[in-house]
């Protein structure tokens, strides 16, 4: 368990939170949590929700913007997913109820479990948004193959003058393009609270760069990895 110290930044009241501050800066006019992830570890993901809950709840964000695609939700309507959210907590009575069942017996609407995805159900009139550009992402597709297969191979880097697959001029770009898609949904929806990106944890540290190069204070919240991330049932049930 760790204390954000948010008094210090203005707000009303520090939020403890079930993740560890593994690095932060406190310089900025405004902030930004950032949730770092492995994408395939379900039990990271909904102890990153918990925490992003326990902020939205302080009233202290007011915003989230994610790396994954909202690609269940995003040709809902408002009404349609409000909804089955009334009717999961009806069922399920509390946040953490609610959370659960995404997590391991998730409904047949609901999809793969996501930070995002989860966020809102759980907070339906939360305002959430992939800041991925689709096209930088699609082409880096080809590039991170490239990193894997020498790796797996015990090749050497495909691209010698950059080790690793984040200092890519490629990947640099993309999470530029993250950062200011980031602060535009921020300021055309809650500039005065601070906000989340959800992110996967070697995007992290880069990405706080370019944040306090933004003069945007930040914490990063991390979580151990899980001995077993792909735990959680695979099937859908009904409501």
């Amino acid at each position: 368990m760790s204390m954000l110290p948010l008094r210090a930044l203005g707000f009303a009241e520090d939020v403890e939170i079930r993740g560890t501050i593994c690095d932060q800066w406190r310089g900025g006019r405004r902030l930004v949590i950032l949730f770092g992830e492995s994408h395939r570890d379900r039990q990271m993901k909904r102890l990153n929700v918990s925490d992003a809950l326990a902020l939205v709840t302080a009233e202290v964000v007011g915003c989230v913007g994610t790396e994954v695609p909202l690609c269940d939700f995003e040709s809902l309507t408002r009404g349609s997913l409000r909804e089955w959210s009334e009717q999961l907590f009806a069922t399920h009575g509390s946040d953490e109820g609610v959370l659960a069942l995404l997590a391991e017996r998730p409904p047949h609407w609901f999809g793969t479990f996501e930070f995002a995805d989860a966020l809102k159900v759980l907070r339906s009139e939360l305002p959430v948004r992939c800041v991925e550009d689709p096209r930088l992402r699609e082409e880096m597709k080809r590039i991170a193959d490239a990193y894997c297969t020498a790796e797996l191979l015990e090749l050497p880097p495909p691209f010698p003058e950059y080790p690793k697959m984040g200092d890519h001029p490629h990947n640099v770009q993309r999470e530029q393009a993250m950062v200011e898609s980031l602060l535009e949904f921020w300021d055309g929806v809650a500039p005065a609270s601070a906000a989340i990106l959800n992110a996967g944890a070697d995007h992290c540290l880069r990405l706080a760069r370019r944040l306090r190069e933004h003069d945007i204070s930040y914490f990063i919240i991390s979580h151990p990895r899980s001995p077993d991330p792909f735990s959680g049932a695979t099937t859908h049930f009904p409501l």
